[in-house]
């Protein structure tokens, strides 16, 4: 909760954005950088005055710069933050050691058990295997190459879709909803490149 700016009167939209995995062809969650988050003031949310927010946000800094807080720190391990779980898809986290080995298991199965897969893995065993095929893999210049190419047509994807994004935020802002247009242009939204406008001329003209 002290960490939500909607609770200070502060809608954040496209915080997150999907990205295709090309190996499994599924969506995954990635947080989108700052600049790109759009922020909307609802003062009629806030809940928490803006001092106390500020001196919250202050002291939660000075904490995590006191005690290396997760923020800015490397990652512990490699691999974190990326090893799904095989029967739900949630992710894996850190369960303790054996015998020194530490250990990673299913999140879902530990907070709420709705995940059948209670087996516990070895990290340093997962690690060791990716980054072997790693290796492996990188010594085929053909790989290297699908993975660029991959990357530059993903990377044009999300960037056609941000700029539909943000025509359409700029749209509702300025009350404009454009439900007639479907192509999702019009001149509000400062995105009409002069199709929609042919288009509905020639339409005319048949009318006529």
């Amino acid at each position: 909760m002290i960490c939500n700016e909607i609770y200070r009167g502060v809608i954040i939209w496209n915080r997150v954005g999907k990205i295709r995995n090309p190996q499994t062809g599924r969506k995954v969650p990635r947080v989108n950088p700052r600049s790109e988050w759009h922020r909307t003031e609802a003062p009629h949310l806030r809940i928490v005055p803006e001092e106390l927010w500020q001196e919250t946000a202050a002291r939660l800094a000075k904490a995590r710069n006191a005690h290396c807080g997760w923020k800015g720190v490397p990652p512990r391990r490699i691999l974190s933050g990326l090893l799904r779980c095989g029967a739900c898809g949630s992710s894996l986290v850190s369960a303790g050691s054996q015998r020194g080995r530490p250990m990673a298991r299913c999140s879902r199965s530990i907070e709420s058990g709705d995940c059948t897969n209670s087996r516990q893995c070895r990290l340093d065993r997962i690690e060791e295997a990716v980054l072997g095929g790693l290796r492996e893999e990188l010594k085929n210049p053909a790989v290297i190459e699908a993975a660029r190419r991959g990357f530059a047509e993903e990377w044009a994807r999300l960037s056609k879709e941000r700029s539909r994004e943000k025509r359409r935020g700029r749209a509702q802002a300025a009350g404009c909803a454009p439900r007639g247009c479907p192509s999702g242009r019009c001149s509000c939204q400062g995105g009409d490149d002069g199709t929609h406008g042919r288009r509905q001329a020639r339409g005319a003209r048949g009318r006529d």
